[in-house]
């Protein structure tokens, strides 16, 4: 078979559901560097884009309501997380 990375070990974020803030946490040694965090909404428009360089991130969509797809792509890894906003 082939090996899957778990993405899920990779990024940690949280509260999941959340009323709009959340944190991303990268859950390995080197963080990320130079990476760009991007969330696009169910119609696959973007609605945020940011690029870090840390192990933490906290992102504020408080005008937002629904599923979004939260995207982290750094040099060499690209992860992709659901993130559900309720009002």
């Amino acid at each position: 078979g082939i090996a899957e990375e778990n993405q899920e070990e990779e990024i940690n974020i949280y509260p999941n559901p959340t009323s709009g803030a959340f944190n991303l946490i990268m859950n390995n040694e080197q963080g990320i560097m130079n990476a760009e965090i991007n969330i696009y909404n169910v119609l696959g428009e973007k609605v945020y884009s940011k690029t870090i360089n840390s192990k933490q991130e906290t992102v504020n969509l408080s005008e937002a309501s629904g599923i979004y797809l939260v995207k982290v792509k750094s040099e060499n890894k690209s992860f992709v997380q659901k993130i559900i906003i309720q009002r």
